[in-house]
């Protein structure tokens, strides 16, 4: 048994010597290529959580499973820290991977401008952001990794207490299968869920292949209380954590190398100018510097129809009437008549005349300068703001 003992102990070091190498290599390699295209569509923050989360679930399973292997009350003391980081980092495992198919949807949202309101842009970028990940993975793994723990340890320090009666262990142990096959069947579901989601997303093939495999992987977690003890956390959970990390490895490689993905909407519209203050100004700035009053006295008219849907008064319906009967020959040729005279009116002007205005202002904009816009310094200014707003890392 000493013999054994030793080679036992010398295996397990030179593995975890090698592994801790490959897991940081990946990292390294990871971190330094962050700016690439693909690798900002995966989030680096998230990946390396993942790879993090895989290296500590392989090494603690293979701790645990030589804990159990042995089989003696003394490992079985020892086993109790190494079950709880287990579980923790196999926790944080799937939720990290959970966290990357729910940003590429997240992504696909903003990039193709279905989210183009201020507030809803402002409340899903914050989901884009490490803390929010950072929190959500914990209002996962506490709860979940809690019931596992307090079952595991009420089991193994009542058997080596002796303390614990056959129909009590019996009851312990069914509770805990329970609640493993319950956790195990919906996190597979959930990862369906999400893989269904992202099926229209435009990123790369090798991303959604990477997360379709962890999805299959994952589901070996099922069966795992039927497996007996010590050969499951001692091979296959690190064969599977192996797998899933050879498939990263190989997304990795035919990744397509781009630039970064601006995670502004890419098809951005006018409409931002009077929802987005940051491309309201930039916008300014752009036509300041070109020098055409036109755009100028068509902004600044936006903005007061916009400040007056906020805040309908009559002093500020006069006042927008007399800058657009002032700038009328911008208008007059091609707004209709009625609403030429209707602004003549100042005691009462009708909103629709103004709705009507921020309209066809919207349509000078999309069609003239904005394109113009999103091809220039101020645009690459405002995108380089914005993505140092997301904090990604």
């Amino acid at each position: 048994m000493g013999n054994a003992l030793i080679i036992l102990d010398v295996t397990w070091g030179l593995f975890f010597v090698a592994a801790t190498v490959i897991y940081l290599i990946l990292a390294i390699y990871i971190y330094k290529k962050r700016n690439i295209g693909e690798l900002f569509a995966r989030s680096p923050g998230i990946l390396i959580f993942s790879i993090a989360s895989n290296y500590i679930d392989t090494v603690s399973s293979i701790t645990l499973g030589i804990y159990e292997f042995l089989g003696e009350s003394d490992y079985e003391i020892n086993s109790i820290p190494a079950y709880i980081i287990y579980n923790i980092s196999h926790q944080a495992l799937f939720a990290s991977n959970i966290l990357r198919i729910y940003r590429l949807n997240l992504l696909e949202k903003i990039r193709t401008g279905a989210i183009v309101t201020h507030t809803k842009y402002l409340n899903r970028k914050a989901r884009l952001t490490s803390w929010w990940n950072i929190k959500m993975s914990t209002l996962y793994i506490i709860p979940v990794s809690s019931i596992f723990i307090v079952l595991k340890v009420l089991e193994l320090s009542y058997s080596m207490q002796n303390t614990l009666t056959h129909s009590l262990k019996s009851e312990i142990e069914l509770a805990y299968y329970i609640f493993w096959f319950f956790t195990a069947i919906t996190e597979q579901v959930l990862c369906f869920i999400f893989i269904y989601k992202i099926r229209n997303v435009q990123t790369s093939f090798y991303i959604k292949l990477e997360l379709c495999l962890f999805s299959l992987i994952w589901s070996i977690g099922i069966i795992s209380p039927l497996c007996d003890t010590y050969p499951f956390h001692l091979y296959t959970v690190p064969i599977r954590n192996l797998i899933m990390i050879l498939v990263t490895i190989s997304s990795l490689l035919h990744q397509t190398i781009i630039n970064r993905v601006v995670p502004l909407p890419e098809l951005m519209d006018s409409r931002l100018i009077i929802e987005n203050e940051s491309v309201h100004r930039h916008f300014r700035r752009y036509i300041n510097r070109i020098k055409c009053e036109k755009w100028v006295i068509y902004l600044d008219i936006l903005v007061k129809i916009s400040i007056f849907k906020l805040k309908p008064t009559i002093q500020e319906a006069k006042i927008i009437s007399r800058m657009l009967i002032t700038n009328q020959m911008l208008f007059s040729e091609n707004l209709s008549k009625d609403i030429m005279d209707g602004l003549s009116d100042t005691t009462e002007v009708e909103e629709s005349i103004f709705d009507e205005i921020q309209i066809f202002i919207i349509d000078q904009f999309d069609t003239y300068i904005y394109p113009k816009f999103k091809n220039s310094s101020c645009y690459s200014s405002l995108a380089r703001e914005a993505d140092e707003l997301l904090e990604i890392l």
